[in-house]
């Protein structure tokens, strides 16, 4: 079995909170987005107000986004068995 390398894109928001400490919500394989549509979507989870732990907000204030793009691949798999000539 030959590795195969898997591209996996996030896109992770950052907010600040209630209390301006940093906090961050990830979204695996996003679509293709503008910045003003990633800006709008922000601002729209901020908004919402729905999000809180201990009575504080946990989006409150967009602060940046960021596509973070890493590659894996299968190192092992037991459910996968392999032909070792093939390695």
């Amino acid at each position: 079995m030959k590795n195969q390398s898997k591209e996996i894109k996030t896109l992770r928001l950052t907010f600040k909170n209630g209390e301006g400490k940093k906090n961050s919500l990830s979204v695996q394989g996003p679509a293709e987005l503008k910045k003003e549509e990633v800006i709008q979507c922000m601002q729209d989870i901020a908004s919402a107000n729905i999000f809180a732990k201990e009575g504080i907000d946990l989006y409150k204030e967009p602060q940046s986004a960021t596509v973070v793009t890493r590659n894996s691949y299968i190192v092992f798999d037991a459910e996968k068995p392999t032909d070792s000539k093939q390695d």
